[in-house]
């Protein structure tokens, strides 16, 4: 009979201890997840102070913004020129965002020489953007999007041009 108290008690000892682990496990995880949904309510980045700017022989139009993104533009080259948009990037939220990627997205290029049209991002002291680079929050980035050409002429229609960012 002894015997078989003791293997009780081991047994119940046991139980608590799992029981308290799992209520540990759980406590953890809510709290990870509730954390996670707080920082992305309050993560905001999105272009603002958009200016155009154009050389000869380069003309540009109809142009939206949406949050990191430069939607539906069109360009019309004569020849060599460049079309460059200065903004800034704000991040007022209250979290850091790190650049997951960059996208120059669809376009419809009409003209001969559609190879030479190259796009550049730089920070406004020049330096390449990349991925990975970090806005901290509550800060902005001066920015410069360049689209250059070195041709007889050519049209482009409906060019993108996306940041992704996510939570650093």
């Amino acid at each position: 009979m002894f015997k078989k108290n003791k293997e009780l008690k081991y047994l119940a000892v046991g139980a608590l201890l799992i029981s308290v682990f799992g209520l540990i496990v759980s406590y953890v995880a809510m709290s990870t997840a509730l954390n996670i949904r707080e920082a992305n309510n309050i993560w905001k980045i999105r272009i603002v102070d958009l200016e155009v700017d154009t050389t000869s022989g380069a003309s540009q139009s109809n142009m939206g913004v949406e949050v990191t993104s430069l939607k539906d533009m069109n360009f019309i080259f004569n020849g060599n020129g460049t079309v460059t948009y200065k903004f800034k990037l704000k991040n007022t939220g209250a979290v850091d965002a790190v650049l997951k990627s960059i996208n120059y997205g669809r376009s419809l290029c009409n003209g001969n020489n559609c190879e030479n049209v190259s796009y550049k991002l730089t920070y406004a002291d020049g330096r390449d953007v990349l991925e990975g680079d970090v806005v901290n929050y509550g800060t902005y980035m001066d920015m410069r999007l360049v689209i250059s050409y070195e041709g007889t002429g050519v049209n482009i229609d409906d060019f993108d041009f996306i940041m992704l960012y996510e939570q650093a």
